[in-house]
């Protein structure tokens, strides 16, 4: 009984080092760096950088060594770990990894043909390379579904980031144009438009620097959304021209809608700039129900108001609302 106790252990327990086992592994580790040179999505996992090739080929080999002679088969598990997390994170198919126990084999070959004495019997290696086979694809197996879970987490945070840019405005950190179109053409309720546009914007740029004038647009930006209600919603639809949009079901929406436009006007740093400001209003469903047209009657509201001078605001209807002075 004790015999056949030692005939099933003695496989699997660590080979003799030796002058044949450094050989063998030395012929491996070449054969690694030429077969993953000569395959090229191997080569490029690896940045198509020889160097990284040939220390990733020496590591591999180190790892041969280890399951061969170095160290009993449960502490070179952990060596087969690091292995498989090495090639999970090149991104190099299991399958790959397997193919180089059969270049160990056949470096074992050409050993033997070489004439190369003291190699261990085929049989060792061959049972400790299917018991290191099996550490090494738990190991990667685990180490995939742990960089899936947190690779998985970080796409869904980058969509989620990418969402967000697609509707800000990069400079004022307000929606942007297609962000409030999106709005407006995916709802249906009533309220107010309004369309601002910055007076004497261009002197401020001419005389100051663009550096300045973005500084401009984003101190009007933060006090126009500052001065609104919750439920609206403040967006630069490009340039120095920004848009309100006010959700209301109030019959006589225009009366709220001009206490409204007053507070935001009147909180903006127009003289801290030297600047004044002009609106067009627009109201749904009376002058249309899409982005497009609110905007459309707005602008032309807005032309008017801009014809008429800085600081007044103009009804789609081409009645004039009120004049601010500026503050």
């Amino acid at each position: 009984m004790r015999h056949q106790e030692d005939d099933t252990t003695s496989p699997v327990s660590p080979l003799q080092r030796s002058a044949a086992i450094d050989e063998l592994v030395v012929r491996f580790r070449d054969k690694v760096r030429v077969f993953i040179s000569e395959n090229r999505d191997l080569f490029e996992a690896f940045g198509s950088d020889a160097e990284k090739v040939a220390t990733h080929s020496g590591l591999i080999a180190a790892h041969v060594l280890s399951i061969l002679a170095a160290e009993p088969v449960d502490a070179s598990s952990s060596v087969s770990a690091s292995i498989g997390r090495a090639h999970a994170d090149h991104v190099v198919k299991p399958s790959r990894y397997l193919g180089a126990y059969d270049l160990l084999l056949s470096a074992y070959s050409e050993a033997r043909r070489d004439g190369v004495k003291g190699l261990p019997p085929l049989s060792q290696i061959k049972m400790r390379m299917s018991i290191d086979i099996n550490a090494t694809l738990d190991s990667c197996d685990s180490f995939l579904r742990g960089r899936l879970t947190r690779d998985h987490a970080a796409l869904f945070k980058a969509v989620a980031d990418l969402e967000v840019r697609s509707k800000t405005d990069f400079l004022t950190g307000l929606y942007n144009r297609g962000a409030v179109q999106d709005l407006l053409n995916h709802s249906d309720n009533p309220g107010a438009f309004v369309l601002f546009d910055l007076d004497g914007f261009k002197l401020v740029n001419d005389s100051l620097g663009h550096g300045a004038g973005d500084r401009a647009l984003q101190d009007v930006a933060r006090a126009m959304k500052a001065s609104v209600r919750q439920s609206d919603t403040v967006g630069r639809v490009g340039g120095d021209e920004f848009c309100l949009w006010g959700p209301s079901d109030d019959p006589t929406i225009w009366r709220s809608t001009s206490v409204l436009v007053r507070r935001v006007v009147e909180s903006l740093p127009l003289l801290r700039w030297n600047i004044g400001i002009s609106a067009g209003i627009s109201f749904r469903p009376q002058d249309g129900t899409s982005f497009e047209e609110l905007y459309e009657r707005a602008d032309q509201a807005l032309y008017v108001a801009k014809s008429h001078g800085a600081m007044t605001i103009f009804l789609a209807n081409g009645n004039e609302e009120m004049h601010i002075d500026p503050r």
